[in-house]
């Protein structure tokens, strides 16, 4: 973390700056601290989601964890093909759909996903830090409440 604490005054929020340029400021921080903890670890950044939904969903099929991760089908192949080839998942055909593959975590993508999971936690704890646990509800709360206000919005269009 040592790129985002060398000089956070670059990250000055400004008095009237927009909420979703605000939003991305911290977004971007955020990003930059993860992939320079999962570089550390030797994880890359595209994969640790992937992994983390393989995780939880042991087995998924690989069109359902593209629509999870809101990519498109192509992307998720070529995304678990290169896990396969490094050793971290295994695809197996689904015995009920000829088309289609089960994705499951061999022991290193699960001690992977361990290290990932402990890099989140490590970043999470930065963002959380100093905040009471009233306000972190309260900030989950608004946050939701504005990711429904632009989804609403997004499904007018």
């Amino acid at each position: 973390m040592k790129k985002f604490e060398k000089d956070p005054q670059n990250h000055e929020f400004r008095d009237g700056m927009p909420l979703g340029m605000m939003l991305t400021m911290v977004a971007h921080c955020h990003d930059n601290v993860i992939r320079e903890e999962l570089d550390a670890i030797g994880a890359q950044k595209a994969f640790g989601g992937l992994l983390m939904q393989i995780a939880h969903h042991n087995g998924i099929k690989q069109s359902d964890l593209a629509k999870r991760m809101n990519f498109s089908a192509p992307t998720v192949s070529v995304s678990v093909k290169k896990l396969e080839e490094n050793g971290f998942v295994i695809r197996e055909p689904d015995s009920n759909d000829q088309r289609g593959f089960r994705i499951y975590l061999t022991d290193r993508g699960s001690e992977m996903t361990e290290k990932i999971k402990q890099t989140f936690v490590k970043c999470e704890n930065v963002l959380a830090k100093d905040f009471s646990p009233e306000q972190l509800d309260t900030l989950r709360s608004l946050l939701k409440k504005m990711y429904t206000n632009i989804s609403e919005e997004k499904t007018k269009e």
